[in-house]
């Protein structure tokens, strides 16, 4: 594998488009995904969270937000808004939440860029952000319901019980619920995945297998990834087994069951084992072993928040075991002719 770049002592690494916004020493730093050389750069502070989404890099800090273009570093618009903010809206938008006066909380849509209100909801008090995309918010009322919002009107799209959806089952606290492109993806104590419709809030299929606890899942197109034992899982969107791969971990005393992550492009599918850094590589579209590699040493674990194929580069974010507990991050082509 061709290691193509390495960054010390970062806090967060965000692939969006042509560029990979690296937060480090008080500074957050776009870099080119090409040519690996630093774009633009800015301050930021330690309060201020930032995310991206609809195509714009987004910083809030208590009520204030500015929106960013994630190519030049160029501000589109800052703005302090009159309520919380609630969730992000797709491009330029936010839900913001306020008490209605009587007893229920009021949900408005703002165009950060004119300030204007889109529209505005009343759903009960205490209703909390459960997740969303650009399409649909959906929202958990008390422990046992979900309600789906749409995120262009703000009509109520549907609301389903928990236990519905789950089948009577409880819902695993340990493993968050997951979205991806129009379904989201939730996970039972019984060691079940319930793909759901998030347009409709229907169960599009339940799998019931101890592979799914095993690791989070990896989503490329229509298909979804489990590892967990000596195989690897991939389902079709219909819920089916398409695809069992079979491996035998290359060192010995670090099994890879509960301790792999899996990231996935056009071309490969890469097991990640957390505790020895040990990567297994396939071939996505006919299984087999393709090589395997290392991208650290014992002084170093596979940390869970970034180990991604990013188009043709391979993200893996690692922790120091030692007191420092110092971050890495290391970029790997996935390019054909640089995988072997």
């Amino acid at each position: 594998m061709k290691l193509l770049f390495t960054i010390d002592k970062l806090k967060s690494c965000t692939p969006v488009g042509n560029k990979m916004i690296i937060k480090k020493d008080g500074m957050l730093t776009a870099y080119d995904r090409q040519a690996l050389t630093p774009a633009w750069s800015m301050p930021v502070g330690k309060e201020e969270s930032f995310d991206v989404t609809g195509g714009r890099l987004i910083f809030v800090h208590g009520q204030q937000v500015r929106l960013y273009d994630p190519e030049d570093g160029r501000l589109v618009v800052e703005r302090t808004l009159d309520s919380a903010g609630f969730c992000f809206a797709g491009p330029g938008a936010m839900v913001v939440e306020a008490p209605d006066g009587n007893g229920h909380t009021l949900l408005r849509k703002i165009d950060l860029l004119s300030n204007d209100t889109l529209w505005s909801t009343t759903v009960s008090s205490g209703a909390g952000f459960f997740l969303s995309n650009d399409k649909v918010m959906v929202i958990s009322e008390g422990e046992e319901a979900l309600t789906g919002i749409d995120l262009r009107s703000g009509d109520t799209l549907w609301t389903a019980e928990k236990s519905a959806l789950l089948d009577g089952g409880a819902e695993h606290t340990g493993v968050p619920a997951e979205v991806f492109g129009d379904h989201f993806y939730l996970f039972t104590e019984k060691r079940e995945m319930v793909k759901v419709a998030l347009l409709t809030g229907t169960v599009v299929f339940t799998f019931p297998s101890q592979t799914v606890l095993a690791t989070t899942p990896a989503f490329y197109e229509q298909q979804v990834y489990f590892s967990g034992g000596q195989k690897i899982v991939e389902l079709d969107a219909a819920g089916q087994v398409t695809k069992e791969i079979g491996y035998k971990p290359y060192v010995t005393g670090a099994p890879f069951l509960f301790r792999t992550y899996l990231a996935v492009n056009e071309n490969y599918i890469l097991l990640g084992n957390t505790r020895s850094c040990e990567v297994l590589v396939f071939n996505r579209h006919t299984g087999d072993f393709v090589c395997s590699f290392f991208t650290g040493d014992k002084d170093w674990n596979i940390r869970a928040y970034l180990f991604t194929a990013s188009g043709d580069q391979l993200l893996v974010q690692m922790v120091s075991t030692g007191e420092t507990n110092d971050n890495r991050l290391n970029i790997y082509s996935l390019k054909p002719d640089e995988v072997s």
